[in-house]
Parts: structure tokens; C-alpha cells; sequence
């Protein structure tokens, strides 16, 4: 990329440059599809060897490396959930990483989640015909916010509602914050603002536990900072 920019710098005139790549996410989702191989490459970082220097972080501003206290202080991980796997890491100066070659169709082990019964989710207030319902949803990109706030949004409509939605996006591809609006009105009803407001909101329906809890996103639409 650099030495094709260099290139281009010395033909007269004007020159266009088109780089065409899938990002992480849609990578990703393609082969959650099975329509992309998943890989088969992995970089792991050696705790016992690493020394914390952050010198892999200088080298690549990969936000995918993140610390973890040892019983011998804080050590580099790598974050595999947001691991984009293009390997920029290893052009830190560093012993502690090892790349590991796994068969097709392995990797990772994934967690298994318990699912939840019906008598420990929280009861929710149903909307009502009558007066505006508001729904704030805060995560990070990759874990549907945007997708959810649409599905809610045509729902509404074709419930009869009259519906408000607003989106904040943030990076994506390193799962930054994402956060969405919803009203839903009786019809007729004008929205006073396309985002719910602080402390109005009737619903926290919370798509990533980190994201929910930081004070800038609570404090957008609760009282007070959830608890935990």
C-alpha cells in the first residue's frame, strides 16, 4: 500500500488509487454463515515470557491487545472475540508470541451460555397505546444494536405505533460504542427529540455489559449509574 501511494506520487497529474477489502466484520459474519473458511492461523501471546513492554501495541494500534493481571503483574493478551488475524502484532520486538496452526473447523473453545428462565428476567413495562414508550440500547459494534433498533422500529409501525429512532455509531470493526434510540408513540403523537433523554428511558436493554455500565452511556437515559 505504502509503495503503490509512493509510486502514484511521482505520475503527473491526478491519480486514483481504489483499495477494495472486506472489513473485519463482514469477515467475520461470513463465516459465522459458513460462506467464508474460517481461519486456521492463531497468534497467542505467552504470558510467562511477556514483560509487558507494549512494544506489539506500538507496532500495530491494535486495540485487541489488552492487559491481564499475573501473579507476576499485568501481562499483554490478545483479545480473540475482536481479533481481526491480520498478524500486525508479531512486527512488535517481542519472544512471548507464538503462532498456532489448528485442523479446519477448530479453534477457540466458545463458552457455554445458560439460558435464562422465564422467572429471572426482570418484568418490563409493555408499551401502551396511549403515551410514548422509550427504549435505549447501548453496546459495541458487532453485537446487533443497529440491527435490533431496526427490527423494533418496523415492528412498531406495523403495530400501529408511530415510531422515532435514532442511531450513535462509533468503530465498529474495534467494537466501539453503538447506541440506539426508540420511541414508540401513539398515532398522531409528535416525538420531542429523536433521542431518548436523560433519565426518560422506560426500557435499558443492555447488548454488551461493559458498554451498558460506563457512566457517559448510563447517564445518557437512567437517573443514576446502574449497579452493576
Amino acid at each position: 500500500m505504502v509503495e503503490t501511494a509512493d509510486e502514484l506520487s511521482r505520475v503527473p497529474g491526478v491519480t486514483v488509487l481504489v483499495y477494495d477489502e472486506s472489513c473485519a466484520n463482514e469477515r467475520r459474519r461470513l463465516q459465522k454463515r459458513g460462506k467464508l473458511a474460517r481461519p486456521t492461523e492463531y497468534v497467542v501471546i505467552n504470558e510467562d515470557v511477556c514483560e509487558n513492554c507494549g512494544d506489539c501495541g506500538a507496532a500495530s494500534n491494535c486495540m485487541s491487545l489488552q492487559k491481564t493481571p499475573t501473579e507476576f503483574g499485568d501481562k499483554t493478551r490478545i483479545h480473540t472475540s475482536s481479533c481481526n488475524q491480520d498478524f500486525s502484532c508479531v512486527k512488535g520486538d517481542c519472544p512471548s508470541f507464538t503462532t498456532v496452526l489448528t485442523e479446519e473447523g477448530k479453534g477457540y473453545p466458545k463458552k457455554t451460555v445458560r439460558p435464562l428462565a422465564d422467572d429471572e428476567l426482570p418484568a418490563v413495562r409493555v408499551p401502551s397505546p396511549t403515551e410514548p414508550f422509550n427504549l435505549y440500547m447501548p453496546g459495541v459494534g458487532g453485537t446487533g444494536v443497529l440491527t435490533l433498533n431496526g427490527v423494533l422500529s418496523v415492528a412498531g409501525l406495523l403495530d400501529g405505533y408511530e415510531v422515532t429512532s435514532f442511531d450513535q455509531t462509533g468503530a465498529a470493526q474495534k467494537w466501539g460504542p453503538v447506541i440506539s434510540s426508540l420511541t414508540l408513540m401513539p398515532t398522531g403523537t409528535v416525538a420531542p427529540a429523536s433521542k431518548v433523554g436523560v433519565g426518560k428511558a422506560d426500557l435499558y436493554l443492555a447488548l454488551d455489559e461493559v458498554g451498558a455500565c460506563s457512566p457517559p452511556t448510563s447517564t445518557g437515559a437512567l437517573p443514576s449509574a446502574p449497579s452493576r
